[in-house]
């Protein structure tokens, strides 16, 4: 059975903004050291902005991995799968929960990146840029 825990520590509005109606799914498995070092990379570049949610889809780590994301980035939703499974089974559990709470747009992100400061402006900018010009071909 997968549950949500969201944090009661902080609070977010989820904008209505073209530009910033994003989901960020992370999938991990026992990976926790290279998800928080992600998560790390990701709050040092500003996020998550107005707009942005990042989530963590755990696919039953035994490394305290939810445990140890919940203290340092109680920011983060996080979704306990409860049994591995497997790459495109986790990822699927995190699309199906973004897609419940229609985003606009959603990124499933490797919890091994280290991300670039620019990474979400850069695929944003691009992706609404690609979205625009695919609106003005159907007129």
């Amino acid at each position: 059975m997968t549950s949500i825990n969201k944090s009661p520590n902080k609070s977010f509005r989820i904008s209505n903004s073209e530009l910033r109606n994003l989901a960020v799914i992370l999938l991990t498995w026992n990976g926790k050291s290279d998800t928080l070092d992600c998560l790390a990379s990701l709050e040092a570049a500003g996020h998550p902005a107005e707009g942005e949610v990042f989530i963590v889809v755990d696919n039953g780590s035994e490394d305290g991995t939810l445990e140890a994301v919940a203290e340092r980035f109680p920011w983060a939703q996080r979704l306990q799968n409860g049994a591995n499974l497997g790459f495109a089974g986790g990822n699927n559990a995190g699309l199906r929960w973004a897609l419940g709470k229609s985003f606009d747009w959603i990124l499933l992100l490797n919890n091994d990146t280290i991300a670039a400061p620019d990474l979400i402006s850069q695929l944003m900018e691009a992706a609404q840029k690609e979205n625009s010009s695919k609106r003005s071909m159907k007129r």
